[in-house]
């Protein structure tokens, strides 16, 4: 895939997220698929294409309807595409959670096969982590 094509495939990643569309990021993503998450808090670290979709439920269980994720940039370059990213949406507890992202992603044969996500840690410590802690 081109340039163009795999910067479309991480914005249309991002809006099913934003509209939890799971089954539609799972089939945007390689089945061998790693993200990885700065940061050392739980949660942190490498995780399989099956540890993010059960992330991205929790999340979704943490916020009152769902998060919003909105590109606000991108930059792309051969099978690479960089993407600033606001995060935002509403705890079920009632904050804000209102947090910059940047994302790497790494895309091959029209799926993304590594993601490298780059965040507010604190912020998303102390807004979504204690909801994520409750729901175990």
């Amino acid at each position: 895939m081109g340039i163009e094509e795999n910067r479309k495939l991480v914005l249309s990643f991002l809006d099913n997220i934003s509209n939890g569309k799971h089954q539609e990021c799972l089939d945007q993503m390689a089945d061998d698929c790693s993200w990885w998450l700065a940061g050392s808090f739980e949660g942190a670290g490498t995780m399989s294409k099956g540890d993010l979709v059960e992330g991205i439920k929790g999340l979704e269980g943490a916020l009152v309807d769902g998060i919003s994720l909105v590109a606000t940039g991108t930059v792309a370059e051969g099978d690479k595409v960089a993407a600033e990213v606001s995060a935002k949406g509403e705890t079920v507890r009632g904050a804000k959670y209102d947090n910059p992202h940047h994302f790497v992603f790494e895309c091959k044969n029209g799926k993304l096969q590594k993601v490298r996500e780059y965040i507010d840690t604190l912020h998303f410590s102390e807004t979504i982590l204690p909801i994520f802690n409750e729901q175990k």
